[in-house]
C-alpha cells in the first residue's frame, strides 16, 4: 500500500523503483509532478464513457508490452460496445433515477461513467444536468423528477431496504409500475472492463420496463 484518495507515498513509490506509475485525476498534482522529477513514467487513467475505458485497457497493454495479449479482449469490448449501441437504437428512452446510498442520499450527475451507461441502454439520468460527479440529493427532488425506474446500485447487487422505502410515495411512476431495481456497484462504479457487464445489467432493467408498458 502507497497511499490513499488524498495522497500518496513518494518516498515508498521511489523505492520500489517502478517502470510505470498508473495514477487518477485526483491524485495530488505536485506528488505527480515529484514522481516524474524523479524520471519514472506516469501514465494518468481518466475515462470518461465507456470507450475511453477500451482506450485505455489498449494503452496500458502497449505501456505494459502486452498488446499481443490484449488485442483480443479489446476486440471483444469493442464488439460488446457495437451491439450495445444497436440495442439502444430499438429502446424507448427511459427516465431514471440512479441512487448511491440513502443517509446522505447520493446520486449520480454529468460528469460519471454511469451516466453514459444509462444512455447506452436507452435511459435519462433524472440528474444528468447536474455538472457533479455525485451531487447529494433530497427525497423531495427525487419526487419533483418523477423517474420511471429507480436504480440502487450495491456491492453484489444485495437489495438495501432503502430501495423499497420508495414504496412510501405511490405517485411516483417508478414506484407505481413496481420498477425499483438493483444493480452491481462492484461492475459500474469502476472503470475497467467489467463495465460492459453492469451495462448489460442496467439493459435488461430497461428492458424489464418496456415489457410492463
Amino acid at each position: 500500500r502507497v497511499g490513499d484518495a488524498a495522497a500518496i507515498d513518494i518516498e515508498r513509490i521511489v523505492a520500489l523503483a517502478p517502470d510505470l506509475v498508473v495514477t487518477w485525476p485526483y491524485t495530488v498534482p505536485a506528488q505527480v509532478a515529484q514522481l516524474r522529477s524523479f524520471g519514472i513514467p506516469v501514465y494518468t487513467t481518466d475515462a470518461r464513457s465507456p470507450n475511453d475505458i477500451t482506450d485505455d485497457v489498449e494503452r496500458l497493454a502497449t505501456l505494459a508490452g502486452t498488446s499481443a495479449a490484449a488485442a483480443p479482449v479489446v476486440a471483444a469490448m469493442r464488439a460488446r460496445m457495437t451491439a450495445l449501441e444497436r440495442k439502444r437504437q430499438s429502446a424507448r428512452e427511459v427516465r431514471v433515477f440512479y441512487q448511491l446510498d440513502d443517509k446522505p442520499m447520493y446520486t449520480v450527475g454529468e460528469p460519471q461513467l454511469i451516466t453514459q451507461a444509462l444512455r447506452l441502454c436507452g435511459g435519462v439520468n433524472v440528474f444528468g444536468m447536474v455538472d457533479v460527479a455525485a451531487p447529494l440529493v433530497s427525497v423531495e427532488a427525487v419526487l419533483a423528477a418523477r423517474p420511471e425506474a429507480i436504480l440502487a446500485g450495491t456491492d453484489h447487487a444485495r437489495r438495501p431496504a432503502w430501495l423499497d422505502a420508495w414504496r412510501a410515495w405511490p405517485a411516483v411512476p417508478a414506484v407505481a409500475a413496481g420498477n425499483l431495481y438493483v444493480v452491481d456497484a462492484m461492475l459500474l462504479h469502476r472503470p475497467g472492463p467489467r463495465f460492459l457487464d453492469g451495462v448489460e445489467q442496467i439493459l435488461v432493467v430497461v428492458r424489464l420496463r418496456e415489457r410492463r408498458d
